[in-house]
């Protein structure tokens, strides 16, 4: 552990506790003053340890139902065990740490609805870290690239974040926002790029939400029905730290019907703007709209009055432009994958095969997970969902 001051915690506890956990081995963790240290992607301190309470850890290195977890650290540890209520402390505890992994079901494991072995559960979750840290590293990149602009030219461009919850999927480039990035960064030929930096930063979860709420910026959504409830928490962490910052919400899980909307909006008061139907054009143009106002006093929404397909809400209520036409020609729209957007994905899956993580027996249920739209707007409403 690096000499000085021991740094900020920055985890809390879950709210609840869970019935199933496990934390995936091996695990480094720091020594200071007698204490066990947690470190997350970015070397935050996220947790500490006593003796006991890490040997009672080893307790959920493999998945296992908490009542089970706490009698077997307590046959380990004898009269040095901890009793029940510290013992779901110190997990609630783990479980903010993010390190933790809590999941539904009693025997099987369960994550998203599909049967995972212990080896394959930990297997995804180094494959989170993995793209976590290459992310943490492109950040600061960023940020060094971003502060020696401002000192040159004097201005500072407000960020466009894309937010893709890790608690989704950390394996599926969000195509829907790739191609939104990608249509946005060759807007006018590159236009928007002198005004907005624009981060394929993925995976924005609370903790990262507050580290860029020193600053307005404009936030990405696209919301489907596996992703809507990560999104609209993380969408009111970014109003509530952050009220001159910008929410704007897309995809399918976005309503279209007046009443709908205006239910959508009362619902959730942090959502500044909704895209209605595709939004390879409507994204770009409502980042244009918004480039020169984000970040230079109160939070102004009036200039998006002149593009297509949105509603979004202003002091005298809420404002729903002209219905916008349909794309018809999918080649216009430039590809995330060439762009770069995703390359984050990529380092991350390359370093995971230089590890052979990724090769491990049964590691073929942890390859990549490319999405191709070949046609898009079918007939039928999608009510399944």
């Amino acid at each position: 552990v690096p000499p000085g001051p021991a740094p900020r915690i920055v985890a809390g506890a879950a709210e609840t506790t869970p019935s199933v956990v496990v934390f995936p081995v091996p695990v480094v963790l720091g020594l200071r003053d007698g204490r066990y240290e947690l470190w997350d992607h970015e070397g935050r301190v996220v947790g500490r340890l006593t003796a006991v309470e890490l040997e009672a850890s080893r307790s959920i290195t493999t998945p296992v139902a908490l009542d089970a977890a706490f009698e077997s650290q307590r046959e380990a540890l004898g009269p040095l065990a901890l009793d029940e209520a510290a013992f779901s402390a110190l997990v609630r505890r783990l479980v903010a740490t993010g390190l933790v992994q809590q999941y539904d079901g009693d025997a099987a494991v369960q994550v998203r609805g599909y049967d995972r072995d212990a080896e394959t559960l930990r297997r995804e979750i180094r494959g989170k870290w993995a793209l976590q840290r290459v992310l943490a590293r492109e950040r600061e990149r960023l940020d060094a690239i971003e502060i020696e602009r401002r000192s040159r030219t004097g201005v500072a461009r407000p960020k466009v974040l894309p937010v893709h919850s890790i608690a989704t999927s950390w394996r599926n480039p969000p195509l829907s926002l790739g191609l939104v990035l990608a249509a946005a960064q060759a807007h006018e030929d590159g236009a928007l790029l002198d005004q907005l930096d624009i981060r394929p930063d993925w995976l924005i979860d609370l903790d990262v939400a507050d580290r860029y709420a020193a600053e307005p910026a404009i936030y990405l959504f696209s919301n489907y029905v596996w992703s809507s409830q990560q999104n609209l928490a993380i969408s009111a962490r970014v109003k509530e730290l952050s009220p001159d910052s910008v929410t704007v919400h897309g995809g399918p899980d976005v309503p279209k019907y007046e009443i709908d909307v205006e239910r959508y909006f009362a619902e959730h008061p942090h959502v500044d703007v909704v895209v209605h139907g595709e939004g390879e054009v409507t994204g770009p143009e409502v980042l244009a709209a918004l480039a020169g106002h984000v970040g230079r006093g109160p939070l102004d929404l009036s200039g998006l009055a002149e593009v297509a397909g949105i509603t979004y809400r202003t002091p005298g209520g809420l404002v729903r432009t002209a219905d916008r036409e349909r794309l018809t020609d999918l080649d216009s729209v430039p590809s995330p994958y060439l762009a770069g957007i995703f390359d984050a994905y990529v380092e991350a899956w390359r370093a995971l095969a230089e590890t052979r993580l990724a090769s491990l027996d049964g590691g073929g249920d942890l390859q990549p997970v490319v999405g191709l739209g070949t046609n898009r707007g079918g007939p039928h409403g999608c009510t399944f969902c």
